[in-house]
């Protein structure tokens, strides 16, 4: 009598599992690399936020920290898991003549007054992301740091070093993914590409 059994065999079941598991692995590397991809964009982000509200605070007048003439952005490619937000204050100083001169500089001045440095405004990248250059244009240069201010009521945007654009190019320490974030002083626009 001849059985007449319906099913699979084990060296069937073996190339099935074995091409399921296949297919699974590579999808979770490729979830993997789109999930660290989306740590620069995020990041980028991130930083494009924050110089919107530094340019809302100039445009409110004195939101974030009442004695600041104008509010900033300070990214600097010696500290490239790092970016600052500052509010410049009015400095009082000697000049040669003796005589007392206040004025507000228009930059970030680490270290000479902690309190340009507002609340929350050391802001750390995730590990894995750095700040891998900042570009000026004109003229076309690479700078190694670089302070985009807002000044008010106007908001009007100053770049220093002295540029009509600023690039800042925020990278994957892992993977080749970059993205470049980009601060208009003429229109005062800030975008991510």
């Amino acid at each position: 009598m001849a059985s007449d059994r319906s099913g699979f065999t084990l060296f069937e079941l073996i190339i099935v599992i074995g091409i399921f598991l296949l297919i699974s692995g590579m999808l979770l590397v490729n979830f993997r690399r789109s999930r660290q991809g989306d740590v620069v964009r995020i990041t980028a982000l991130r930083l494009t936020t924050d110089v919107q509200r530094m340019q809302t605070a100039a445009l409110a007048g004195g939101v974030e920290d009442r004695l600041a003439v104008a509010y900033g952005v300070h990214v600097d490619t010696a500290q490239p898991g790092r970016y600052v937000l500052f509010g410049d204050r009015i400095r009082c100083a000697e000049d040669a003549q003796g005589a007392g001169v206040c004025r507000a500089n228009g930059q970030y001045d680490a270290g000479v007054d902690p309190r340009e440095e507002l609340g929350d405004g050391a802001i750390s990248l995730p590990i894995n992301v750095r700040i891998a250059g900042i570009r000026t244009v004109p003229p076309d240069a690479a700078v190694p740091a670089v302070d985009v201010l807002f000044r008010p009521p106007r908001g009007t945007v100053v770049i220093a070093p002295d540029a009509t654009e600023v690039r800042i190019i925020l990278r994957h320490t892992d993977y080749d993914d970059t993205r470049t974030v980009t601060i208009n002083r003429i229109s005062g626009r800030v975008n991510v590409e």
